[in-house]
């Protein structure tokens, strides 16, 4: 962990919560045909909720999900008295993530109702082909783990200051 502020985790193994992530991936994968697609909205939802559960005092993380080769980042800290600062956040990071060309792929917020709405969201970046596919797990894991070290300043900018409105 680089501080108590946030955490950079590139092992989703080391992640305690993994089962319980695991558990729900294939009830958000659809069936197309033979082939299934990844629901990520609804992956970014679930990771979001579990987060919020399990990682409430972390301001911000980042994460990896190496079997489907993406990288997505988590933040636990609206910011408060501006309702857009943090979808203001989200497009700093977009912007930056397409720099190393990533796009971002889904989005989710939890809880989606009452006093603390949207305290967790998740936004999941990778990139818009099929460049990873196939590579061996040693290369796939040196990749993901690259892509979070290149994320983790990108998310310090964005997220730098204090939490409230000026």
């Amino acid at each position: 962990m680089a501080n108590s502020q946030h955490a950079l985790a590139a092992h989703s193994e080391g992640f305690e919560n993994a089962s319980v992530l695991e558990s729900c991936l294939s009830r958000l994968a659809k069936h197309d045909g033979e082939e299934e697609e990844m629901d990520w909205n609804a992956l970014a939802v679930k990771l979001a909720e579990v987060h919020f559960e399990h990682d409430y005092s972390i301001r911000w993380l980042i994460r990896s999900r190496d079997v489907e080769g993406k990288v997505y980042v988590c933040n636990n800290s609206p910011p408060r008295g501006r309702i857009t600062a943090r979808d203001e956040h989200f497009q700093v990071i977009a912007e930056e993530a397409a720099k190393l060309g990533l796009v971002q792929v889904g989005y989710g917020e939890f809880p989606d109702q009452g006093s603390e709405e949207g305290y967790s969201c998740v936004a999941i970046f990778g990139f818009p082909d099929d460049r990873l596919a196939g590579l061996p797990y040693p290369e796939l894991r040196r990749t993901i783990d690259e892509l979070c070290e290149a994320m983790e300043p990108i998310c310090q900018q964005a997220f730098a200051g204090p939490i409230d409105a000026p």
